[in-house]
């Protein structure tokens, strides 16, 4: 169960990223509750110290597919550390991980979730072409692939 939790002190985006990330609501629209999501302290700081740039104009292209979005969040994130081909992932974790309304791990559920995957991952492809994928029966092949957001200098450090 998630309770309220927050993410983040501050967001400064300009309104041309605001309004191609998302269409905000309008007051009379907005629910009654607001959502917040808490980060342990461990992972906090793993996001400080480790932070992965992602580029909103691919959040803006793939807006129309949130699985697509989410493979393209955690691909950018793989990609950073991956130096070396990567250990086989199954199909069967990944649905764990992104597949939530498929079911349990029953061979059609996984087949229906690596058919949604692929095409979300072909989206998420044309946007980050340098991701070096090897895509096979069992699972997926992370290659070492150039970050989608190059690093900056700062980047790692605290202020």
């Amino acid at each position: 169960m998630l309770k309220n939790v927050l993410i983040a002190e501050d967001l400064q985006l300009n309104d041309a990223e605001l309004t191609g990330l998302w269409t905000p609501q309008q007051a009379h629209e907005a629910g009654r509750w607001q959502s917040q999501v808490r980060l342990s302290h461990g992972f906090f700081r793993e996001c400080i110290e480790n932070p992965v740039p992602i580029d909103l104009r691919a959040y803006k292209a793939l807006r129309g597919s949130p699985l697509a979005m989410d493979v393209y969040t955690w691909l950018t994130y793989r990609m950073s550390y991956t130096h070396r081909r990567s250990r086989p992932i199954r199909w069967e974790p990944l649905m764990m991980q992104f597949g939530c309304d498929y079911g349990t791990e029953t061979g059609q559920a996984v087949r229906d979730f690596r058919k949604a995957f692929l095409k979300a991952l072909k989206l998420v492809l044309v946007v980050y072409p340098q991701a070096q994928i090897e895509v096979g029966d069992t699972g997926l092949l992370l290659l070492p692939s150039r970050h989608h957001v190059p690093p900056t200098p700062t980047q790692g450090l605290l202020f």
